[in-house]
């Protein structure tokens, strides 16, 4: 549950890259996927990547979510398969706009 006050955000993701996919993230407010991002290709395990959704109306009390997928690049052998990325993020920043 949001505890700001009411009013228009920029809201940043914190994400972490890993070598065997490249997940990607939804950020819903009250329900409304207002924002997406696919981490980027690395050859870094767990560096911080970050993305901001500008401008987002967000109201005192509302459900915040952020959602994620378990994905492949097939670069790194596992078994019969290959491992996958878990979707791993951080932290969400609000910074007020109006």
């Amino acid at each position: 549950m949001f505890r700001g006050a009411s009013g228009n955000y920029n809201i940043t993701i914190t994400t972490l890259t890993e070598l065997d996919g490249e997940s990607s993230y939804n950020l819903y407010v009250d329900g409304k996927m207002v924002g997406n991002y696919q981490n980027p290709s690395t050859t870094v395990d767990y560096r911080a990547t970050i993305k901001t959704f500008e401008n987002i109306e967000v109201s005192h009390g509302a459900a915040i979510r952020v959602s994620s997928n378990s994905t492949s690049n097939g670069k790194i052998p596992e078994g019969n398969g290959f491992a996958y990325s878990r979707g791993r993020w951080s932290k969400l920043d609000f910074e007020c706009i109006y």
